[in-house]
């Protein structure tokens, strides 16, 4: 049985990294990565050396490093059926992600797909598009994957268990729920900033080992409003998107209070 070859493009957010701190057994160590030259880039290749490098359970990746301006027509180019992570600049993020498709290569791709309203028709499109080739285009957020969202899910689709979802006001919302999201964290074993503005803000203050990501510096990467914190309940919370009124609910969530289609 032949395994899936991972293709990652211009990994600007560690989550890019974090997807292959463990090996898989149906994927191949051979990993093709497409990026400009830059800080982002190196960030990604040391996170990769620190997994391939720990004292327990090294991983084994080995890396073909596509370098170059031209990163997403080189990646458009011979890869047809592998899978592409794309974590990082979510600006440009919709446009790569279609570029993946036409060339006929699935898509792993982090949280948001797109950080703008005007960009709902091209990621309409994309979807349309990998539907009618047999592509997955999917969210990387592993939380929607959980045993426990399953049933979650199961159980919620079930009037005899569940009963009716109240549709909810702002005064009395259908969905309470509550998040914690720390100013700093520990991710393999490096301390982390969150990504909200305040944890880009320590991050230069106390001199942390983690770079801030893409996503701190540009508002055009990041949209407009403190959107990370307020995301994930909601994304899980609503997985039938049905507040989002688009055609396919399970690729919408309320995101910060809009509608944000996701993947």
């Amino acid at each position: 049985m032949n395994k899936l070859e991972l293709i990652v493009v211009d990994p600007g957010h560690f989550h890019a990294a974090l997807a292959q701190k463990e090996m898989y057994p149906n994927l191949s160590p051979q990993v093709r990565v497409y990026a400009p030259v830059g800080p982002d880039l190196v960030d990604y290749l040391t996170r990769i050396a620190r997994f391939n490098n720990r004292a327990e359970a090294p991983t084994g990746w080995e890396l073909d490093i596509h370098a170059a301006p031209d990163f997403i027509a080189r990646m458009a180019r011979g890869n047809t059926g592998k899978v592409a992570i794309f974590a990082g600049r979510n600006g440009e993020k919709i446009a790569g992600i279609a570029s993946a498709v036409e060339a006929g290569i699935h898509v792993l791709s982090d949280k948001p797909m797109i950080v703008r309203r005007a960009d709902l028709p091209a990621l309409t499109a994309t979807l349309d598009a990998a539907e009618a080739k047999g592509l997955v285009v999917q969210d990387m957020m592993g939380g929607r994957q959980e045993v426990t969202r399953a049933l979650t899910r199961l159980i919620h689709a079930d009037p005899e268990v569940f009963g009716e979802q109240l549709p909810g006001t702002a005064a009395e919302p259908g969905v309470e729920m509550t998040s914690v999201h720390h100013l700093l964290k520990v991710v393999e074993l490096l301390v982390r900033r969150g990504a909200d503005f305040l944890g880009c803000f320590l991050t230069p203050l106390l001199d942390l080992e983690d770079r801030p990501d893409t996503k701190c510096q540009d508002t055009d990467q990041r949209s407009d409003g403190d959107e990370e914190i307020p995301f994930h309940s909601p994304s899980l919370s609503e997985g039938d998107g049905a507040r989002c009124g688009i055609d396919r609910p399970h690729h919408s969530a309320n995101h910060g209070g809009r509608c944000v289609a996701l993947g």
